[in-house]
């Protein structure tokens, strides 16, 4: 096993996604890793509101020339622009590395969290 093979960036995740960090870490750079995955959810939460349609009557009005037929065309495709994935993070501050694990009632909240995300993924399918 070699760990510079297993590492991941938040870019590369494309389901959503929830992350469990512990605060108390003394393996993982939890702190960090934390800052990071905010600026990620900050980057996606503005490409989400930027693949917002638009209201239509801030819509051009269609006047059926080549430009007009050309972009509704390329358009096209999807029928519905691709939203960025959630990404969560629970953070638990005192917690050490994997204490999670011995902590049913914290394992029930953050499953709990989980389900809720999967429902409100496939709802918007």
């Amino acid at each position: 096993f070699f760990w510079e093979q297993s590492t991941m960036w938040p870019e590369d995740i494309t389901v959503p996604c929830l992350i469990q960090l512990a605060g108390g870490d003394h393996i993982v750079q939890s702190t960090f890793i934390r800052r990071l995955l905010a600026y990620e959810r900050h980057t996606r939460k503005q490409q989400a509101r930027a693949a917002k349609p638009k209201l239509l009557s801030a819509l051009p009005k269609k006047t059926g020339s080549s430009v007009d037929l050309c972009s509704d065309t390329l358009n096209m495709g999807s029928g519905k622009a691709k939203m960025p994935e959630v990404l969560d993070v629970c953070w638990f501050d005192n917690f050490l590395h994997g204490e999670i694990l011995g902590r049913p009632r914290e394992q029930m909240k953050l499953f709990e969290k989980m389900r809720n995300m999967r429902e409100a993924a496939d709802a918007q399918k």
